[in-house]
């Protein structure tokens, strides 16, 4: 991909209709708006959260939430029988081999 300096929408990451419907354009003139065309591999919830949380002002704050998130998943996983536990693995590990 390549950096646009130009108009918004000027690489293509954007349509102009994607500009027009979300009034993207007097958004930018208040604020920066950052675009990012990432692979969906690379892009689950916890990376995009710390990238993006360390491009704002609020780091902390973001990276609290989703320790807090993990924490509450990881209890709830712990409450589990052992056969619930090993449903899940199995179930993924299945999941994984099908989409290989």
């Amino acid at each position: 991909g390549q950096l646009s300096t130009g108009p918004l929408g000027a690489s293509g990451a954007i349509s102009h209709e994607q500009i027009n419907e979300r009034q993207l354009m007097d958004t930018c003139e208040k604020e920066t708006l950052a675009l990012f065309r990432v692979h969906h591999s690379l892009a689950d919830g916890v990376s995009m959260s710390v990238v993006l949380a360390d491009a704002s002002d609020e780091a902390d704050e973001i990276d609290g939430l989703v320790v807090a998130e993990v924490n509450k998943r990881r209890e709830k996983y712990e409450q589990k029988s052992i056969l619930e536990k090993i449903v899940i693995c199995l179930v993924t590990l299945v999941f994984y081999y099908i989409i290989g």
